[in-house]
């Protein structure tokens, strides 16, 4: 079964109650996205190709990697980049699940070489494909080393409150070597809805504020990093019988980008993304992009 969807954002693994095996994304003639899900919903292939433009010519940049279950447990990782080489990730976890230990062995693409040097991946269109190639190209004489991560004595707290206006309070945030390295702030209302949150890590800090209307549908969503150089953004949601029509996003106050939805009965199925800023950053790129994302289900 198929479904054709225009669609600018990726898409999730359940579509109007019915689960996902693929999602196909074509931009004009390329694919430049795919996604396999397995049948407990979880992501087992995920490929992602820029088109590069150059003047005249274009080329097609990808990256990919599929994902092995063991035992409801995540055992390998396989990935590819035309750019920069492959890899084979083996993952130890605990009973839990949670991953203890993680094992690699890769081969780099030479820096002199490496610009699109396996441009060929991009015609693998599937994680038996994709595990075919990687494991065919691994020299039988490398074996797998431990990826080893820096390790530092952390504590983490959690406590929850109400504050003065009587909203729900959870407060998160993780000491490593005596150095606050992560905080959390959330705050809900009455009716369990995010309509604030505080976020510092060690490499950005950030205020978020989320409004709602009276049916609980979201309607703002305001995203500040620094307020005294007026650096934030702003997404504006416009609903019709409780269907989200149309998202504004602003760059601080000039409108950025616009998000349309269409619908047939209650399935989403087109989205138009439409950049209006004539940013210095976005100059040399087109106004509309539009994918086309195809949808097969199991």
């Amino acid at each position: 079964m198929l479904v054709v969807l225009t669609t600018l954002v990726t898409a999730c693994a359940t579509t109007s109650n019915r689960s996902v095996k693929a999602i196909y994304g074509f931009q004009n003639d390329t694919v430049v996205s795919i996604q396999e899900y397995d049948e407990d919903g979880r992501i087992i292939f995920d490929r992602t190709t820029q088109i590069i433009s150059r003047g005249e010519n274009s080329s097609l940049m990808t990256s990919m990697k599929a994902s092995e279950y063991r035992d409801e447990k995540l055992l390998y990782e396989y990935y590819a980049h035309s750019n920069t080489g492959l890899r084979i990730t083996l993952f130890d976890s605990n009973s839990n699940g949670s991953i203890a230990n993680r094992y690699s062995m890769s081969v780099n693409a030479p820096l002199e070489l490496s610009r699109n040097l396996l441009r060929e991946i991009h015609g693998i269109e599937n994680a038996d494909s994709l595990i075919i190639y990687v494991e065919r190209l691994m020299p039988e004489s490398l074996r797998f080393s431990k990826v080893n991560r820096a390790q530092r004595a952390n504590t983490e707290y959690f406590s929850t409150y109400q504050d003065s206006l009587g909203l729900l309070v959870k407060e998160y945030w993780t000491i490593e070597d005596t150095s606050r390295t992560e905080h959390i702030i959330k705050k809900f209302d009455l009716e369990d809805n995010l309509v604030y949150q505080y976020t510092y890590t060690e490499w950005q800090e950030s205020v978020d504020e989320y409004r709602y209307d009276s049916a609980g549908n979201l309607v703002e969503e305001l995203e500040i990093w620094d307020a005294r150089e007026g650096r934030f953004q702003r997404r504006e949601h416009l609903y019709n019988d409780g269907l989200l029509q149309r998202t504004n996003l602003y760059h601080g106050t000039a409108l950025a980008f616009t998000y349309e939805y269409f619908y047939d009965d209650l399935l989403l199925v087109r989205e138009v993304h439409t950049r209006v800023t004539d940013s210095e950053h976005f100059k040399d790129r087109k106004r509309v992009v539009t994918i086309e994302y195809v949808y097969e289900f199991y």
